[in-house]
Order: C-alpha cells, then sequence, then structure tokens
C-alpha cells in the first residue's frame, strides 16, 4: 500500500531509535492501554503509521491517508461509525493538527457510546512548553480567537499544526465541550527534558540510558510541578 513521504520517514525513525520506541511506549502507549483496556470498540484518529496499533488488540485505524496500519480511510469531521457505536476514540498528536476541532467533536461524540471516552494526547503548551513549542518547535504555537475552527489561515498546511489548540480547546475553553455533550474528565501533564531529549522523529535523538534516567525522574515529581514544567498532556473526554 502506498503512503506519503512523512509516513516513511517516521517508520524509519521509529524503527531506528530505540529511544523514541521507548519513550512512547512508557510514557504514552501505556497510559493509553491502561484507560481503553475494558473497552471493546477502540478507534484511533489519524492513526499515520499506526505504531499504536501494536498495543491494543482489534484497533480500528482511521487516517485521511493510505498509511501500513490503516483500517478505514476516513475524515476525522465525518467519521463513518453508526451512533452510539464506539466505546473509545483516541488520538496521538492529531488535535492540534485539525482545522476544525468542532466538525471532529460532534462526530466522535454522536458515534460515542453513553459514556464513551475520547483520550488524546497532545502537546502542552503550559509555562516550559509555550516557550519550547514557540521557539524551538517546527510546528506553531500561537492564540487563536477560534480554536475550534476554522483554526488555520488560507494556504496553511494542516500538517504545520499549532500547539496553542489542545490548550485553548481542551484546558481553557473546556467548559465549551459541554455543548457536544462531553466533559474533561481528568487531565494529566507529563514529559519534559524526557520529551525533548528523544529527538521526536527527527534524525538526532540521547541515548536510551538518558532518557530512561530522565524518565524516572520526572515521574517523581508533584502533578502541580509537572503542570509547569511538561510540555505533553493526556485528557480524557466522557460523554455526558
Amino acid at each position: 500500500m502506498a503512503h506519503s513521504s512523512w509516513m516513511d520517514l517516521h517508520i524509519q525513525r521509529w524503527r531506528s531509535k530505540p529511544q523514541l520506541r521507548y519513550y512512547y511506549t512508557r510514557e504514552i502507549f501505556n497510559r493509553i492501554t491502561k484507560t481503553v483496556a475494558d473497552d471493546r470498540t477502540v478507534v484511533e484518529v489519524g492513526c499515520g503509521p499506526g505504531f499504536l496499533r501494536a498495543h491494543i488488540r482489534n484497533l480500528i485505524c482511521v487516517d485521511v491517508e493510505k498509511g501500513p496500519a490503516v483500517t478505514c480511510l476516513a475524515d476525522a469531521t465525518r467519521l463513518p461509525f453508526a451512533d452510539s457505536s464506539v466505546d473509545a476514540y483516541v488520538g496521538i498528536d492529531v488535535l492540534h493538527h485539525f482545522n476544525n476541532p468542532d466538525g471532529f467533536f460532534q462526530s466522535a461524540s454522536a458515534s460515542l457510546k453513553p459514556s464513551g471516552k475520547i483520550v488524546l494526547v497532545e502537546p502542552w503548551a503550559g509555562p516550559a512548553g509555550f516557550l519550547f513549542y514557540r521557539f524551538f518547535h517546527h510546528e506553531d504555537c500561537h492564540r487563536l480567537k477560534t480554536p475550534f475552527g476554522p483554526a488555520f489561515d488560507a494556504g496553511k498546511s494542516a500538517m504545520d499544526g499549532n500547539a496553542m489548540i489542545p490548550r485553548q480547546c481542551l484546558i481553557e475553553k473546556h467548559k465549551s465541550l459541554e455543548r457536544y455533550g462531553l466533559r474533561v474528565e481528568s487531565k494529566t501533564f507529563f514529559g519534559s527534558i524526557s520529551y525533548m531529549l528523544t529527538g521526536g522523529f527527527q534524525s538526532w535523538g540521547a541515548p536510551l540510558w538518558l532518557i530512561r534516567m530522565t524518565v524516572a525522574l520526572e515521574s517523581l515529581l508533584p502533578p502541580m510541578i509537572m503542570r509547569i514544567f511538561a510540555i505533553r498532556m493526556i485528557v480524557i473526554l466522557r460523554k455526558i
């Protein structure tokens, strides 16, 4: 199955960087699998290369582009699932690429079962995160008048993203989620130096032993400290 060059590059980097695989498994995939462990119908939106699929049996992988793990080609604002048929939606670094988060929340909420959930792992543009994403990251990080959409100017590629979208939609304007029949059940801030040291999907990265050590040290910090220094977050929305 043919897929885009960015996906090929991500797959190549994933295979060549054990420190990146360790970080994602330890800090992201494990958090997600614990959250959806009892759910039967789990859908990943914007799955891309589909690295999460190895950790969740029968995961339905949705994307707008073809990919090695994609089982359903669909737009996130027009999800092709029947009303009240999905236990949980999962998204890893997708919300801040959506030009129309409003459409996604509407479509996802309609197809969620009663008390179903949406689990989103996104950038956290908090005190430290804002500086990181604004000045040291390749994606945008600026405040929007319409974070629920349209989020991007004409001509801007959704692949560029805006790290401020999750903060505005999920944290600052979380009450607005009630119009979709959703509420924030929990939010956890994680990943600081440890995430930076992985280098993400860039060619460089610190050695695995250093990633392990910084992850362990960050796990000892109180939540209020991590809220200041973290640059990642996992937010769980519940259908009400």
